[in-house]
């Protein structure tokens, strides 16, 4: 097998993404992406500063909810609005945010008591 080059390593993401089905939401399709390193250390950092717990799932939500260009769809003026949405869809999309991140926490309550 052939090495890669510094090069093809920059250029390349390996960010896995998904497209959820949120119809049943009455949201449509919306992508998400794993986090990055820097993003998953951020968070790790967040949660280990005990922060207001309500907020952890729009935390996640903000950092891989995305674009079809890849661009975060979301940005922390948006927080207000999606806590106004149904708690079944925000928990479902928080959900497979953890799935993607391969994070062993599969429940809001779960991720709160770390």
């Amino acid at each position: 097998m052939p090495r890669l080059t510094k090069e093809q390593i920059l250029k390349n993401s390996n960010l896995r993404t998904k497209l959820i089905d949120m119809n049943s939401e009455g949201f449509g399709d919306i992508e998400i992406r794993e986090m990055n390193i820097a993003e998953q250390m951020e968070f790790d950092k967040f949660l280990d500063s005990k922060p207001d717990n309500k907020d952890i799932a729009f935390h996640v939500i903000l950092k891989c909810c995305i674009n079809e260009d890849g661009s975060k769809m979301f940005n922390e003026d948006d927080v207000e609005f999606l806590k106004q949405k149904s708690s079944a869809s925000v928990l479902r999309l928080f959900n497979e945010i953890l799935d993607i991140n391969n994070q062993k926490s599969t429940s809001l309550e779960e991720l709160e008591k770390n």
